[in-house]
């Protein structure tokens, strides 16, 4: 697995399994991974969009899946013009449901998945919260206690 972020968050991202990291800072990511030329990349979840879905796909294997949160859009029209060969574009939205979030906290319960770090603040710590949440740079969740 291939992870995806600055080269300060690459130690939490590696705790989170991935077995290599790219930096977003260091150019495109497409160019980086293809320095990687044992890996094959079966598999992108773009959480970003803009040009990263189409860096995503860039990466691709012929016939991988790129999965989309940020850019439903263009996720197919991408695939459908890659050049060597096509791949599977999917976009999704979360409806959460009891349902779904009781089995999210199972496989949390049962080590399947591992949430990401969260940082807990009072509720009187509000502006101190959105401060921190507007600079980017808050790894993992910030939640407000009220």
């Amino acid at each position: 697995m291939i992870g995806t972020c600055s080269e300060r968050s690459s130690d939490y991202v590696k705790s989170l399994g991935a077995d290599h990291v790219v930096d977003y800072n260091k150019g495109s990511i497409s160019e980086q991974v293809a320095t990687m030329t044992h890996l094959t990349i079966d598999c992108v979840y773009d959480c970003i969009g803009g040009d990263n879905t189409k860096e995503g796909v860039t990466c691709l294997k012929d016939g991988g899946t790129i999965v989309t949160i940020a850019n439903g859009g263009a996720v197919q029209e991408l695939c459908a013009a890659k050049e060597n060969g096509k791949c599977v574009g999917k976009a999704f939205l979360v409806q959460p449901s009891r349902t779904q979030l009781n089995a999210i906290a199972a496989l949390i319960d049962e080590g399947k998945i591992k949430p990401a770090k969260i940082t807990e603040m009072k509720l009187d710590e509000i502006v101190e919260a959105h401060k921190a949440s507007e600079t980017g740079r808050t790894t993992g969740k910030l939640v407000l206690i009220v």
